[in-house]
């Protein structure tokens, strides 16, 4: 295209603009007399002919075909008008003239255009009964744009919150491919029809919000789902964590569901799926291209139903995460999902636990693993696999090269399956091998090891927790940790391994600086393991997590750990709890706080810890600048430990910032000593006090505190007594208060004042996101002030129900 404007340009315009006139004008004057007849016709007698209907329905075809062509020539103005002001030579007097001479014929002919158009659809709307419909068969003037950030999860329960108490921590999720983009649509033929089902999908979004199915006083949630689902706004809906009234309240939101575009999760888990939804949920499957995650657990599926619903991947090119655990998939489901799976490119994540699939089914999935290269994540997970399928599965892992993550527990997989498995590892990418609740027996557990001590495998994270390694086994992977390299990672836990195995486990320790993570819960360690553990932690430079959760180490072996950790520079998670290492071991642990520099977690649970204990770490606490998490929920700490903890916490130099004091003999008194230590706290941000006998005087206390404190963000009041009074007394302020995210008063005795107090409060606050309200005894007309509170910040998230 030329950079200026010239008069070959303006020329070509005007002879467009006249061939469209001539074109629009017969065709003005060749349908004028058939509509007016039309017309008259439809006055007068009001019945219906095919035929004008047809011919009505052309002649707009007609129209839109105009207008787009007089949009485009419009555009092609527009950009040589640009081109002109941006500096190009100035057209010719002649030139101008006729320039201005096209665009008046240009505006004059779209004037006729809106003039003619505007009377039909007036004559159609009359015609058919159904403006709304006729007035959207024009294409649409803009482009339809997904959504490009998620409004919020519907699921009802907060985002984040991390534990104090242990754990191994969950695998990541695979990557997420996203859905490819829906394909070009012609200008006025596709555009139409969109506009047309836009119309219908409406109609059918005021149906399902005026379905008898739902009460507009008790179902105000299902009525914001609806609402955000309509507008695109929500993201994720976790449909099986909603309070349902009834079966037809479920229907209508697996319809919304359907009529959504812009769902990328969806959770059903829960959820009896009866043949009605599973059919109506496997078309909506075959057709979307949004949705990216899907999870229908524990959802009653039949082996037919799951068929039906495997089949749709065969077809299905969105869906990269999909969840069918604890279902009866049986041999036909496994088969349909078999098939699906060699012709599926998207799928990257499979959750198939407890699914009862049994060696033949693992088998006919193996089949299919061999023709299927995107998976990323297998969960075959209480499958009743065997060895028999376990070896099928071996077989068909070197084809899978894009697997990491492998889950294979509780399937009753002895030492035949694991030499197999071992094999087949060999040629394969995996770094997550979750074998736990396998009768491995030390055989099994030698097979594995050899291959690790010679560095043979992917292997970063192992979990062989309750594998009946017994002692040999387990000195076997002590072994196999002296010369390995990959292992970050290893779940030994519940394999009797003894204080003998503790002395190969400590020998490899020294001499490996890979390893990360080092679970050893109950194997029964006693005092002698723990000192050999212990003896090879003040050389270790690579471990920073260590879990010898319920090993009976006791106040000997609590002291031992305790000398390690004052050298050691490397630890920096600990976790010993149900070791009964009471006052004494507490203590030891308490001055080794002084001297540690790198420890960020310390979890003590359920160790019988009294006052004297509880005062030992606080006076730890003082010298350590490192501690983030301390956790002694379970124990026996009263007002001298509260005491001695509040003025820790009161000291500016304490770094702790997690506190779980669950279940200990904190009482009222206790608990103002608490609260007044975090009025001015800088660095306690998540407290626990859930099981306390904290009554309405101690969360009065807490009320209080919260009027001043600005760090605190997780606060915990479970089950600690309290009534109205305590309830109004941190309504007052959390009216005040913009620093407070979660807030758990579950089990307490709050009525009616204290609702309506707490609903009060909750209209001015806007930092909250969480508010938990379970069994209480609301009353009808607290819940319904909460309701209201619901409605006007749908970004908190609501747990309550009167207490029965």
């Amino acid at each position: 295209m030329s950079s200026s404007l010239t008069g070959d340009d303006i020329a070509e315009l005007a002879q467009s603009l006249k061939t469209l006139d001539t074109l629009y004008s017969a065709k003005l004057a060749e349908k004028k007399e058939g509509l007016e007849t039309a017309l008259k016709k439809l006055e007068e007698h009001q019945t219906k002919d095919a035929a004008w209907v047809t011919e009505v329905r052309e002649w707009a075809d007609a129209v839109d075909e105009l207008d787009r062509k007089l949009r485009m020539l419009s555009n092609k103005q527009s950009r040589l008008e640009e081109q002109r002001a941006l500096g190009g030579p100035a057209a010719s007097d002649a030139e101008s003239s006729l320039a201005q001479l096209a665009l008046e014929q240009h505006h004059t002919l779209g004037e006729k255009v809106r003039t003619h158009d505007a009377r039909l659809r007036s004559a159609r709307s009359r015609w058919l009964g159904e403006t709304s419909e006729i007035s959207n068969s024009r294409p649409s003037s803009r482009a339809n744009t997904p959504l490009q950030v998620r409004s919020r999860d519907l699921t009802g329960t907060a985002a984040g919150g991390s534990r104090l108490s242990g754990g191994a921590p969950a695998p990541p999720p695979p990557p997420m491919a996203m859905p490819p983009p829906p394909p070009p649509m012609g200008d006025s033929e596709s555009s139409g029809k969109s506009k047309r089902e836009s119309e219908s999908e409406t109609r059918a979004w005021r149906r399902l919000q005026k379905s008898p199915a739902l009460d507009p006083e008790r179902d105000g949630h299902v009525l914001r789902v609806l609402r955000a689902l309509r507008k695109k706004a929500a993201r994720v809906l976790d449909l099986g964590a909603l309070e349902l009234r009834s079966p037809a309240q479920a229907d209508l939101l697996l319809e919304a569901a359907s009529l959504s575009h812009s769902l990328m999760t969806l959770d059903l888990n829960g959820l009896a799926l009866n043949d009605k939804r599973v059919a109506r949920l496997a078309d909506w499957l075959r057709g979307n291209r949004t949705l990216v995650r899907l999870s229908v657990s524990a959802c009653e599926l039949s082996p037919e139903d799951a068929a039906v619903l495997c089949g749709t991947f065969g077809e299905n090119r969105t869906v990269n995460l999909l969840n069918l655990s604890h279902n009866n998939l049986g041999e036909v489901g496994a088969r349909a999902l078999a098939d699906a799976l060699k012709e599926n490119t998207a799928l990257s994540s499979l959750n198939l636990t407890n699914t009862e699939l049994n060696s033949f089914g693992v088998g006919l999935l193996a089949t299919a693993l061999r023709e299927s290269h995107h998976l990323y994540y297998l969960n075959l997970s209480e499958c009743q696999a065997g060895d028999d399928g376990v070896c099928a599965l071996a077989g068909a892992l070197e084809h899978s090269e894009q697997l990491r993550s492998l889950h294979l527990a509780h399937n009753g997989i002895g030492e035949k399956g694991c030499a197999a498995l071992a094999a087949a590892l060999q040629k394969t990418q995996v770094e997550l091998l979750n074998l736990s609740g396998n009768p491995l027996g030390p055989s099994g557990a030698l097979a594995l090891s050899e291959l690790l001590a010679q560095n043979q495998l992917c292997l970063q994270t192992l979990d062989l927790s309750d594998c009946c390694l017994q002692a040999d086994g387990v000195s076997a992977f002590g072994n196999a940790l002296r010369t390995n390299s990959s292992l970050r990672s290893l779940d030994l836990s519940a394999n009797l391994a003894g204080s003998g195995a503790a002395l190969a486990l400590a020998d490899g320790l020294r001499a490996n600086a890979h390893l990360g993570e080092l679970e050893l819960r109950g194997n029964h360690l006693l005092e002698e393991g723990m000192a050999h553990i212990s003896e090879a932690l003040e050389q270790n430079t690579g471990l920073h997590l260590l879990n010898v959760v319920g090993n009976h180490i006791g106040r000997e072996g609590a002291a031992r750990l305790a000398q390690a950790l004052a050298v050691n520079r490397h630890l920096g998670e600990l976790l010993m709890g149900g070791n009964s290492i009471q006052d004494a071991g507490a203590v030891a642990i308490g001055d080794a706080l002084k001297k540690n520099s790198t420890l960020s977690r310390c979890d003590l649970e359920l160790n019988n810890i009294g006052n004297e204990g509880a005062a030992a770490l606080a006076r730890g606490l003082l010298q350590n600048t490192t501690l983030k998490v301390l956790a002694l929920p379970w124990n026996r700490i009263g007002m001298a430990g509260t005491r001695a903890l509040s003025d820790a916490f009161s000291d500016r130099s304490c770094a702790v910032s997690r506190v779980d004091l669950e279940g200990n003999d904190v009482n009222s008194e206790a608990a103002r000593l608490l609260a007044n230590s975090l009025t001015a706290n800088l660095s306690v941000t998540h407290l626990n006090l859930a099981h306390n006998s904290l009554r309405s005087d101690g969360v009065s206390a807490f009320g209080r505190m919260l009027s001043r404190n600005k760090t605190l963000t997780n606060l915990t009041l479970k089950r600690t007594g309290f009534s109205d009074e305590g309830a109004s007394q941190l309504a007052a302020a959390l009216k005040r208060n913009g620093h407070l995210q979660a807030l758990d008063l579950s089990e307490n005795r709050i009525g009616k004042q204290g609702a309506l107090s707490l609903a009060e409060a909750l209209k001015l606050n806007q930092a909250l996101a969480s508010v938990d309200l379970t069994d209480n005894p609301l009353t009808e007309e607290g819940r319904q002030a909460l309701d209201e509170v619901h409605d006007r910040n749908t970004k908190l998230v609501f747990s309550f129900q009167p207490r029965d």
